[in-house]
């Protein structure tokens, strides 16, 4: 199973467990970060009437998840005028042996039907629950073996992730429609009025500790940006910083750099990643780290500059799939409180329990 906070995003603190002494330990990698996101959140709610069934919930806890498998999907919308309308569905595309994200990509390459089916299984959710006036972005999970749909997790607000796909594909960004709401008007999202017929935005990770040396100029980007039509890159970490520093990272993996692309075919999308492969020096004095050792191979001629490499101690249980919601268990249950922790996760989640939808 996967445990996690219930508030947090880009996976943050969120963990694969296989046995209790894996689950002891997930729990206390999680309260020491837990209230990065949580106490905010808690500030918040201490100023609102909440409802019974929330009284004393707080901002940290966590959700136990049963592992899911299959083809990962996401389903953006919006509630207007008493209608749910569905204006994209992506998909999320994991790096091969590993939980964490290559890239997102918009249009789903899924079949006609099954998108069909993905976009009326959210309707039918967001209109039971009384979703109104707000984006969602709904995660699945589908089985191509059982022809089966899976609700991974609702998240009550669009992707931001997604906004840079939506504008090279639909002519605007995602964005559009919370705003559209907030002014009042029908948001209308326009259909394949951008530039590209495909997009992608790629995480370019590593799966181990390192500090980087040195990072690709503006001039080298621009470069790059001006000899391959369509791509955008966002360096993540600064020149001298260690990657276990840098923040809103995954439990099992550093990104180094946000590449976006839009092109006529998937196939394209390749070359924008090969263009600004990171390079490693010799391995240096090690610290203990919390990744695994799961790493993708350098090609020999491309090993130059960017960043040292730190060993990793041996790898811990990783696991495929990805996440279902079944149970909560709350960190605060000890009593303690958190210190400050410069490590954190990925995507927002929101909501309760395990769904499965046919």
């Amino acid at each position: 199973m996967w445990l996690k906070p219930a508030l947090s995003y880009s996976s943050e603190l969120a963990y694969g467990v296989g046995d209790l002494a894996e689950f002891r330990t997930a729990v206390d990698q999680i309260r020491q970060g837990i209230h990065r996101v949580g106490r905010p959140f808690e500030y918040i709610l201490d100023r609102l009437d909440l409802p019974e069934e929330m009284a004393g919930v707080g901002g940290r806890v966590c959700l136990a998840e049963e592992t899911l498998n299959g083809v990962q999907v996401a389903v953006e919308g919006y509630e207007h005028d008493g209608e749910i309308t569905v204006y994209g569905v992506l998909d999320s595309i994991n790096y091969p042996d590993s939980t964490s994200f290559l890239r997102h990509q918009y249009p789903s390459a899924l079949p006609e039907p099954v998108q069909e089916r993905l976009r009326e299984v959210s309707k039918r959710v967001m209109r039971h629950i009384g979703w109104r006036l707000a984006t969602f972005s709904i995660e699945f999970f589908y089985d191509p073996a059982t022809d089966g749909i899976s609700i991974l997790e609702i998240n009550p607000r669009h992707s931001q992730a997604h906004a840079e796909l939506f504008a090279y594909v639909d002519g605007v960004p995602n964005h559009h429609c919370m705003l559209a709401l907030a002014l009042g008007e029908n948001p209308a999202m326009p259909v394949r009025q951008g530039p590209y017929a495909l997009a992608a935005k790629w995480y370019y990770r590593w799966f181990a500790d390192g500090i980087v040396r040195e990072v690709p100029s503006p001039e080298e980007l621009a470069r790059i940006e001006k000899e391959i039509p369509g791509v955008r890159i966002d360096i993540v970490p600064d020149e001298g910083q260690r990657l276990s520093d840098v923040d809103q990272q995954d439990s099992y993996s550093y990104e180094l750099a946000h590449i976006f692309t839009g092109v006529p075919t998937s196939a394209n999308c390749a070359r924008s990643t090969t263009a600004v492969w990171p390079h490693y020096d010799s391995p240096s004095t090690a610290r203990p780290t919390r990744r695994p050792t799961v790493r993708p191979t350098p090609r020999p001629e491309r090993r130059m500059r960017y960043i040292e490499n730190l060993p990793t101690p041996p790898s811990r249980r990783t696991t495929s799939g990805s996440r279902c919601r079944t149970a909560s268990t709350s960190p605060r249950a000890s009593g303690a409180r958190s210190p400050r922790t410069t490590r954190p996760s990925r995507r927002s989640w929101s909501t309760s329990r395990t769904a499965r939808a046919t």
